[in-house]
């Protein structure tokens, strides 16, 4: 009798049947990865909120990705590195910063608003006024509110050169003022500190500095 040839194993129906994949619905994987689409929107979100919590020093992507139930390496196919990560979660609470309509109120006016929707958003977040005075690359939200504050500015001074330098001159105090500060909102390590913002007395102290400010620049402007 001619041997019949083996089947292959695929064609032999098993002696139990296959395990079930594992339930992904709520938690973990059996690799520890917690199942979706993992996206650079999800990551900046996150880092926003441990960077908030930590600290700029304290975060790192191990960290990230143990927050998000992934792998320090699963962060890496988005980012290039943890400083572009923080940069692009700076921009992000840069893109909370409210712009001022157009008709609003006077140019003084919308300056003073602008400014002030920015301390009160940075100051949210007390880690990004020391990282802005430090990251020298352009960033779109960042870039949005300068362009509005020379927007603004060259309604008094047709000048764009002069009226650019002038925004400048506002930006420096804003993130200089915030980066300086070490009171009830920050702490020194440049974690966040407890309560939903910056003390009555902080406020007014920042606004007389920048109401003095808008108003000798708009002398020198006019």
């Amino acid at each position: 009798m001619t041997p019949q040839p083996a089947r292959p194993a695929s064609d032999i129906a098993p002696d139990t049947p296959p395990a079930a994949p594992p339930d992904v619905s709520s938690g973990a994987g059996p690799d520890g990865e917690v199942p979706g689409r993992l996206d650079r929107d999800l990551l900046v979100a996150a880092t926003v909120g441990l960077v908030d919590r930590h600290g700029v020093a304290r975060f790192t992507m191990r960290m990230l990705g143990e927050e998000l139930g992934r792998s320090a390496m699963a962060t890496y196919r988005h980012v290039a590195n943890k400083d572009e990560l923080v940069a692009l979660a700076a921009d992000a609470v840069l893109a909370g910063v409210r712009i001022p309509e157009p008709g609003s109120g006077t140019p003084r006016e919308r300056l003073r608003t602008l400014t002030q929707n920015a301390f009160l958003q940075l100051a949210g977040h007390p880690w990004v006024a020391p990282f802005l005075l430090t990251y020298v690359r352009s960033m779109p939200n960042a870039d949005r509110v300068h362009a509005e504050m020379v927007t603004i500015l060259s309604e008094v001074e047709p000048n764009r050169e002069r009226a650019r330098l002038g925004a400048g001159a506002v930006r420096a105090y804003l993130i200089g003022w915030l980066a300086g500060y070490d009171g009830d909102r920050y702490r020194s390590s440049g974690a966040a500190g407890s309560g939903s913002g910056p003390s009555a007395a902080a406020r007014a102290q920042f606004d007389f500095g920048l109401d003095a400010m808008i108003v000798g620049l708009l002398v020198s402007l006019s």
